[in-house]
């Protein structure tokens, strides 16, 4: 084995020996110098040095910034805490404020209803003098001949007129208020707050208006009510005779339809006397209906319409135009008749009642405001106006109405 690796060592030796005696003669070549330039004869500096110096620097705008950063948002923290603790102060602020309107409100309230109380004792106090003058007038004057006021002479030369004519054919164009309204629509309880007192019977949706009722209001010592045709004076502070008025009135209602008719053209005239009433003529004409129910005489409709636009087409009328303001107004009938009636408006005055109802059934009060602001109805009128009508107990009396 020794002897092999020196035979190879051997052969090795002699082969590069040959390799070297084929090589050329390199006395003669000539390599040129080349100039040696390194990057350290550029930058005379470390390149690392420097690009960690400008790390360095990097580092430090960024921390600078932020620094700046989270001074901006220390004091952005502080405004906000500021504008927190304003916000809180005004919060507070307006919750005082708020109770002192809300107990302002309600001393307005309580000093509004005292006054209220002192306004009825007032007028009750006032009333009660009245019918002692009124009373000692009389007595003063009981030796002298019976006078008659203007209004019931007034009153008594349209009975004669009606007596002459009860179809009313012929227009006398003597000036009253005539009341018109859909069925139902509360007219009645309006003309009774206006006599103070509830003489009129009620039927609970039924028809109970079927003929012309003309009540002369004028002032009196005693509140009482008389028919043209009878001595009988019903006290109407009493509800023994207040009940025996509506019983006769209806009594009154049921003679005058006759030969199957529904409504009538004859009038009942009846005078209501006070204290503090105004002087009027009123005429309560039946209330407008839409539909003729079994019962009736089929031109009922048709009959009430003509009676209304008789009495409205007096040119010295005043209409109270009285709309139920618990119902939708497309269902009104009256609004569009009295429209025909008086056009422009100029004597009309425009009465919703059952407001208290509305405000209720309504989804959208506004339309009660459209109505009051004569905005809803294609019709004008002088005034309008809207009451509440009670809670339509029939045993409620003039003063539990005020009071509700």
């Amino acid at each position: 084995e020794q002897k092999d690796e020196v035979n190879i060592l051997n052969t090795l030796q002699e082969e590069f020996e040959r390799m070297k005696k084929n090589l050329p003669d390199t006395s003669n070549i000539k390599i040129p110098e080349v100039p040696v330039v390194t990057a350290f004869s550029l930058t005379g500096a470390n390149p690392d040095a420097k690009l960690l110096e400008e790390k360095t620097r990097t580092i430090e705008e960024g921390e600078k910034m932020m620094a700046e950063k989270d001074k901006l948002i220390q004091e952005k923290e502080v405004k906000i805490e500021q504008e927190r603790k304003r916000t809180e102060q005004e919060k507070q602020k307006n919750g005082l404020l708020s109770k002192k309107l809300e107990s302002t409100q309600e001393e307005l309230m309580k000093t509004q209803i005292k006054y209220q109380k002192e306004i009825e004792k007032l007028e009750k106090e006032n009333k009660e003098l009245r019918k002692q003058l009124l009373l000692r007038g009389q007595q003063a004057s009981a030796t002298k001949q019976i006078k008659k006021s203007l209004i019931d002479m007034y009153s008594e030369v349209l009975d004669e007129l009606s007596g002459y004519d009860s179809s009313y054919n012929t227009a006398d164009h003597l000036p009253r208020v005539v009341v018109v309204g859909d069925q139902s629509s509360g007219k009645t309880s309006v003309l009774e707050m206006v006599a103070q007192a509830r003489i009129f019977p009620r039927g609970a949706g039924e028809m109970m208006t079927r003929a012309p009722v003309k009540v002369t209001l004028s002032e009196g010592p005693y509140h009482i009510a008389q028919f043209k045709d009878s001595n009988r004076e019903f006290d109407l502070t009493n509800e023994k005779d207040l009940a025996e008025l509506r019983r006769e009135v209806e009594i009154r209602m049921m003679n005058s339809v006759r030969n199957g008719r529904t409504v009538s053209h004859d009038v009942i005239s009846m005078t209501v006397k006070g204290p503090g009433l105004q002087r009027m003529v009123l005429v309560d004409l039946p209330g407008i209906i839409s539909t003729v129910t079994s019962g009736m005489n089929p031109e009922t409709k048709d009959s009430i319409r003509n009676l209304a636009q008789t009495y409205m087409s007096n040119p010295n009328a005043i209409i109270l135009c009285i709309q139920d303001g618990s119902v939708d107004a497309e269902r009104s009938n009256v609004t569009d008749l009295v429209s025909s009636m008086d056009p422009a408006g100029k004597r009309t005055i425009f009465v919703l009642t059952k407001v208290d109802m509305a405000e209720q059934n309504h989804s959208h009060p506004d339309r009660i405001r459209k109505i009051l602001s004569g905005k809803l109805f294609p019709m004008k009128a002088l005034g309008y106006f809207a009451v509440v009508t009670g809670r339509g107990n029939k045993d409620d009396t003039i003063q539990d109405i005020k009071e509700y």
